[in-house]
C-alpha cells in the first residue's frame, strides 16, 4: 500500500514539475514580469547516473518526501517545496552538511526549473543581484 502511495505522490510530482535544461531559453529572451508569488521553491539533492550511495538513500529515507525524477542525465531528487525563498535558503546548508555535496536550491516557475541565480537574474530583469539576506553557496572545483 506504501508503494502504491509513494507511486501516485510521485506521478502526480512528476506531471506537475517539467525538467528544463540549465540554459532555459526563458533567461535567454528579452526579460519578461515575473511573479515572485508563483514561484516554487525546491532543494535538488543530487543528480545519479545510475545507483544511489546507500547512505544517501538512507539519508533521503529519513528526511522523508523526496521525490525523483528521470531525466537523460540520471535520477534527480527533490525535496518537497518549501514555504518561501528564505526556508529553503536555510535549509540549504543542512542538506550539503548531511553528505549531499550536489545540493542546490532551485525554483520552478511557469513549469520551468530554474537555479536560484537563475530565477532572480528573471526577476531583477536581467540584471545579477544577490542577496546578502539569502545565503549563497558556491563550490568551486
Amino acid at each position: 500500500m506504501k508503494t502504491k502511495v509513494l507511486f501516485a505522490a510521485l506521478l502526480l510530482f512528476v506531471s506537475s514539475m517539467a525538467i528544463a535544461s540549465p540554459q532555459s531559453s526563458w533567461v535567454k529572451d528579452k526579460p519578461k514580469k515575473v511573479d515572485t508569488s508563483k514561484a516554487i521553491h525546491f532543494i535538488e539533492l543530487g543528480t545519479f547516473k545510475s545507483s544511489v550511495p546507500v547512505k544517501l538513500v538512507e539519508l533521503m529515507r529519513e528526511i522523508g518526501d523526496v521525490s525523483p525524477i528521470r531525466t537523460e542525465s540520471g535520477s534527480v531528487y527533490y525535496t518537497t517545496p518549501f514555504l518561501s525563498e528564505k526556508e529553503a535558503a536555510k535549509q540549504l546548508p543542512k542538506f550539503v552538511s548531511l553528505g549531499f555535496d550536489q545540493a542546490r536550491h532551485v525554483v520552478q516557475y511557469k513549469n520551468d526549473l530554474f537555479s536560484l541565480r537563475e530565477f532572480n537574474y528573471m526577476v531583477e530583469g536581467g540584471k545579477i543581484k544577490d542577496d546578502s539576506e539569502i545565503p549563497v553557496i558556491r563550490i568551486w572545483k
